[in-house]
Order: structure tokens, then C-alpha cells, then sequence
């Protein structure tokens, strides 16, 4: 009999998207027992952010909480033992260390964005230079010192912006004053806004960011 296709959500945080793309995140520690099979198929995907691979699975252990065993929550992506409540209450609420949680593995991701993952690694081959952009660990950056005046990543079905970029051949000085641009806040509709470090502080959003419309970025 043919195995149904499982799935399993992952949140929208770039970092988690990334690590699945790049093969450094293979496990997941989920609330509740859960009826995955080894050797079926498994959709990780988002419903708030488009994104959407395929696994197989490999293992599935049925256990507490406390029972995960440091490579488990290491290889999710925690730091130690306590920080895998605090972690994992952002999307369980209600979990405790006496908790039954599932610890499932999966291997062989496959679909379009990990084709377009293996595209942009590719390009290292012509373009060595490494992403700096915090917000895109392990990528390469496409070719930011030839086409520095518009240096972007094409992931996901996104142009994105990339942060890589020194701003060294573009404004330095601050919209409202003549002393040297401290930050930047880039924005989707209005382009770029340049601010020394007294002039940034006084924004209302000075610090914040959505990253659908703003964010800030210190010039180095």
C-alpha cells in the first residue's frame, strides 16, 4: 500500500529556511506523537511564507521532552537543554519538559527551491566572493564587486536585496544634516534614507524593522 504524504510546518524565519536548503538542518523536535512512517515522504513547507521542499523520511522517535538527547536538539538548532522549552514554547505554548514530542529526521530534499539553492552555489565557481548577509548564511553572493551598485540575490522566486554591499560608492552624509550617514533605512516604496547616528536615533522606528516594507542597516 502506497504511504500518504506527510507534512510538517516550518516557521518563517529565514535562518531555518536556509539551514533545510543548505542540508545543516535535517531533524525537528514537534509536540505531541505524531503518525509519521520511516521511508515515507514528507512536504516541509510554510503557509505564511511560499516555501515548500520534499524529504524522505528516515527516522521517528516517539519521547519526552527531556529525553531528547543533546545531538538531537543541537542538530535543531539549539544551544543547550534550556533553551529548548524557551525555543520550542514559541510555537507550543503549553509544552514541558514532561511533554511527549516527536524527533523526526528527514534526507533528500528535493524541489524547485533546491534547485535554485544548488544554482546560486554554483555561481561560486565564477563569482568566489561569500555572502556576508546575515539574513542568508552559506550563499554566495551574486558578484557584489562587479555590480556593486546593485548587488541582490535571487532565492526563493525573490530579487532580494544584498547586504553584502560596503555603500562605499554611494551617499555618505545624513538626509537632514552634513554630518557623515551612519545608518541606512531601506525601505520597499521609498528608496533609501541616509542618517547620522544622532538623526537615526530620534526615528520612531529607529531599530525596528518589517522586513515586507523596512529595515536598518549600520554602514560599515
Amino acid at each position: 500500500m502506497k504511504q500518504p504524504l506527510y507534512a510538517l510546518l516550518i516557521a518563517p524565519i529565514t535562518e531555518m529556511r536556509q539551514a533545510i536548503l543548505n542540508g545543516t538542518k535535517k531533524v525537528s523536535i514537534c509536540e505531541g506523537h505524531r503518525d509519521y512512517k520511516v521511508g515515507g515522504k514528507i512536504m516541509l513547507c510554510c503557509h505564511f511564507e511560499p516555501f515548500a521542499v520534499m524529504a524522505d523520511i528516515v527516522s521517528v522517535e516517539h519521547t519526552k521532552l527531556w529525553k531528547v538527547t543533546e545531538k538531537e536538539w543541537k542538530q535543531d538548532g539549539f544551544d543547550d537543554q534550556a533553551s529548548i522549552l524557551h525555543g520550542l514554547r514559541k510555537f507550543y505554548p503549553i509544552l514541558r519538559m514532561d511533554s511527549p514530542v516527536t524527533v523526526i529526521r528527514w534526507d533528500n530534499i528535493s524541489g524547485k527551491l533546491v534547485e535554485e539553492v544548488e544554482r546560486i552555489k554554483a555561481l561560486k565557481k565564477h563569482y568566489p566572493q561569500d555572502c556576508q548577509c546575515a539574513g542568508f548564511p552559506n550563499l554566495i553572493a551574486n558578484d557584489c564587486h562587479v555590480h556593486n551598485e546593485f548587488p541582490r540575490h535571487f532565492i526563493d522566486d525573490d530579487n532580494l536585496d544584498c547586504d553584502c554591499y560596503s555603500w562605499k560608492n554611494t551617499k555618505t552624509t545624513c538626509d537632514k544634516c552634513d554630518e557623515p550617514a551612519i545608518w541606512v533605512r531601506k525601505t520597499q516604496f521609498s528608496g533609501d534614507h541616509f542618517f547620522c547616528d544622532a538623526d537615526a536615533k530620534v526615528e520612531k522606528d529607529f531599530g525596528q524593522e518589517d522586513p515586507s516594507y523596512f529595515y536598518w542597516i549600520k554602514i560599515e
